[in-house]
Formats: C-alpha cells, sequence, structure tokens
C-alpha cells in the first residue's frame, strides 16, 4: 500500500543513520584558510558560534572512523534554517559536504571523515561523515541539480517522478514553486539518509530565501530513471 505523502516524510526523517565517535587522535593540524572562510560563512548563516580543528585518528573498528579528519562544533545556533532536533542531520551534513568542498577545491589532501557537533540549549548531538558518504551525496546532488536546472529551462517533466509515490498533481505544484524561483536564491542547507518501503533514499533540503521556506526533494539513490520519490515544503 502506498503510504500518505507526509506519513512517507516522516519514515525518511526516522531513518537517520548516525555514528557518534570518540576522538583518539596522533596530532593534530592546521585548519585552512580557505576552510576557516567557510566556517565564517556557516556562523552567519546559523547565526551561531563555529569552531574546528583538525587532526589524525588512529584507531578506529567497523563502525568508526579513523584517518585525516576535521571536527567542527556549531554552538548555540539562532537560526530557524537549523531546523527542529530531529532534522539537524541537514545542518550537519551540509557543513560536511561545504567544508570537504573547500578542501578539494583547495587541492588539499581530503579528510576521511568530517565530525560535526551541534549545541542546542545544552545538548549535543555528533554527527560523522566517511569521505565516501560525502561523495555519495555530492553525486546525488549534482545530479538532482541538473534535473532542476533541466526543468526550469525545457519545463515539466513527470518521467523524474516515481509515480508510485507521487502523483501528477503534487509533482506539478513543486514545480510551480520553482519556475517563481531564481536559482541564486536557492541555498542548499543539507541531506538526509534513510528508506521508503525497499527504496533507500535521500532527503536533499533547500532553503528558499525568497519566500523564507525550506524545500526537501526525497530522491532514489539507486534508481537511474524517476529519481524523485517526493517532496516536502516547510516553514
Amino acid at each position: 500500500m502506498t503510504l500518505p505523502a507526509a506519513n512517507r516524510y516522516h519514515r525518511l526523517l526516522s531513518g537517520i543513520l548516525l555514528a557518534a565517535a570518540a576522538l583518539f587522535s596522533s596530532g593534530c593540524t592546521s585548519v585552512t584558510d580557505e576552510e576557516l572562510l567557510i566556517l565564517r560563512k556557516i556562523g552567519a548563516v546559523y547565526e551561531a558560534e563555529v569552531s574546528a580543528k583538525a587532526g589524525y585518528k588512529l584507531t578506529g573498528d567497523g563502525r568508526k572512523s579513523k584517518g585525516r579528519y576535521i571536527e567542527i562544533t556549531i554552538a548555540n545556533p539562532e537560526s530557524a534554517t537549523a531546523g527542529p532536533a530531529a532534522e539537524l542531520d541537514y545542518p550537519a551534513s551540509g557543513c560536511a559536504y561545504a567544508i570537504s568542498k573547500a578542501r578539494f577545491q583547495a587541492g588539499g589532501a581530503p579528510y576521511d571523515f568530517v565530525r560535526v557537533n551541534i549545541t542546542r540549549q545544552g545538548n549535543t548531538k555528533s554527527f560523522e561523515y566517511p569521505a565516501s558518504t560525502i561523495e555519495r551525496y555530492r553525486k546525488q546532488y549534482v545530479r538532482i541539480d541538473k534535473l532542476l536546472a533541466g526543468m526550469r529551462r525545457q519545463g515539466f517533466h513527470k518521467e523524474y517522478f516515481n509515480q508510485s509515490y507521487t502523483d501528477s498533481a503534487q509533482t506539478y505544484s513543486m514545480f510551480k514553486i520553482l519556475r517563481v524561483l531564481s536559482p541564486d536564491s536557492v541555498l542548499l542547507i543539507g541531506f538526509k539518509e534513510g528508506h521508503i518501503d525497499s527504496a533507500k533514499v535521500l532527503g536533499i533540503g533547500y532553503l528558499m530565501k525568497e519566500v523564507d521556506r525550506r524545500l526537501v526533494f526525497i530522491t532514489d539513490l539507486d534508481s537511474t530513471q524517476a529519481p524523485f520519490v517526493g517532496f516536502q515544503v516547510m516553514k
């Protein structure tokens, strides 16, 4: 039975994969100027105190990463774009993605993993992203961005949407939202991984600055066709 759209979305949010890790490093390395610039931008977006340290972790097991890392702490974010506690995966993964992209563009050696700590009201949640996970998110983001750009230029393509999870009315309403937005006014927030039925899915969250709303596209990670399986517009 096909679930209602809201229920499918809540199942996605509950499917998060977390990997909190203890810090055992053999020493610290410096954070680059390019990374410091990214961290300042993140602090401005979330109206938060942002700090970072880099190093090398020697130990690891099947659930914990090892190797070169950067650990970022976002403390006391005031901006609503940080989202409720159940959705902190989006800013955490978005931060990891941004810092990894900055390092790649600067020609630095890639991090083996990125750890992001978000502290709010005295509580801290930790997220860890191996390089392979960040790369998987990057490829999906680039793929979806191309499809969205194609729809802006050429018009609505219902074949992009999995009809088992969406219907024409839903998908066309999303298309109308995209058509009135300037691409420069849409900011990537981040990613959240989960499952809907047997499908492995990824939520890609955006902030629509012109209308002060968040838009989440839910995509099928394994599908080569009809990648969209849903979307949600939120405050």
